[in-house]
């Protein structure tokens, strides 16, 4: 690990157990980023002017009236930062100081965790507290918390998330949207939430259908509050033939003036939102298109009650398609209609 000293301002190496305590450097991503081979030419970094130079100069001043002898500034190596602060950033450390771009000084999160919380959508207590224990929050809420995230680079908005999901992925800058469905797939090797799959559109897709994946945290704007039913550890996998999994399924019953189709299912998820009784079940609405399962009216979170109408589904097999890969052409996009027939081509992913 290459870590900064905030007296000599030089990179030192470390390896192993022999990690000095160091002070990260967290800043929004500007048009320039001088990269780790200026940095090492510049000679003294205190002689040069320009704001890049002076972001570590100020940081390390600033880490060594706290204590501390190093600093260590990411982006200098690339690693997985995202603009600004990542959520992993944000509600790990116990201490987290901002500063403006003058190098104003605004606060301590702890101070600052009420407005934080209101910006970010996470809560207060998790922001303050420095304490954070992923088994306490569903998968989805903590998508939620990514949800309004604006990043540079496509890809980062996935490569912020690794640290609240315990995900260690290669980055692969130039993959695009994929990196978000590849964290999603992570996850799943590694958890039986199956919240992970309690997103929504915004609107609904011309095609009207989808795949199983979200393809970005905003789908997640609004499960905020969603959880995870304890002690339901259903298996599910990532298979050539999409996601294999086994669940109870349950008819649309008297839905159909909405044009959901007596044809389509109801999978739960087997969580609630916080206000709802213990008794509920949110899930989604699935459809079977040849043998594999696509997601439905992708902009809803449908409820149904546990003790009278999911008992009484059946459990069988199913394989959902994991995403339907985005039509590139505008004028694709306008020919597209609101059924799938069968003649029609369509690019799927399993």
């Amino acid at each position: 690990m290459r870590l900064i000293n905030c007296a000599t301002l030089k990179f030192e190496e470390f390896i192993g157990k022999n990690i000095p305590p160091y002070a990260i450097l967290s800043h929004t991503w500007e048009t320039y980023e001088i990269s780790y081979k200026e940095y090492n030419e510049l000679g003294n970094p205190r002689l040069k002017p320009g704001p890049q130079a002076e972001k570590i100069v100020k940081t390390c001043d600033i880490a060594s009236q706290e204590g501390f002898s190093y600093v260590s500034r990411f982006r200098l190596q690339g690693s997985a930062h995202a603009d600004g602060l990542t959520v992993d950033e944000l509600i790990a450390p116990r201490d987290v100081y901002f500063y403006d771009s003058q190098w104003r000084y605004y606060g301590q999160k702890r101070d600052l965790a009420p407005i934080i919380a209101q910006i970010t959508g996470i809560s207060s207590i998790v922001i303050s507290s420095g304490r954070f224990r992923p088994s306490s929050y569903s998968v989805a809420e903590r998508m939620s918390w990514a949800s309004r995230r604006e990043t540079t680079r496509e890809e980062d908005i996935a490569y912020c998330l690794f640290g609240i999901f315990s995900v260690n992925l290669p980055l692969l800058y130039g993959e695009g949207p994929r990196a978000f469905i590849r964290l999603q797939e992570e996850i799943v090797k590694n958890s039986t939430d199956l919240t992970i799959f309690a997103w929504q559109e915004p609107k609904p897709e011309t095609r009207g259908i989808r795949g199983v994946f979200a393809r970005s945290p905003s789908e997640f704007a609004h499960a905020k509050g969603i959880l995870a039913w304890p002690r339901i550890n259903p298996e599910y996998a990532i298979t050539n033939r999409g996601l294999r999994i086994e669940a109870k399924l349950m008819p649309t019953g008297g839905l159909k003036d909405r044009g959901i189709g007596q044809s389509a299912l109801f999978m739960s998820l087997w969580c609630r939102r916080g206000y709802m009784s213990a008794s509920h079940h949110v899930g989604i609405w699935l459809k079977n298109y040849h043998g594999t399962y696509f997601r439905i009216r992708a902009d809803e979170l449908p409820v149904r009650d546990e003790a009278v109408e999911v008992d009484a589904g059946s459990r069988r097999l199913l394989y959902i398609a994991r995403d339907i890969e985005e039509e590139e052409e505008e004028e694709d996009k306008e020919t597209k209609v609101q059924t799938v027939d069968p003649s029609t081509p369509v690019r799927f992913l399993f």
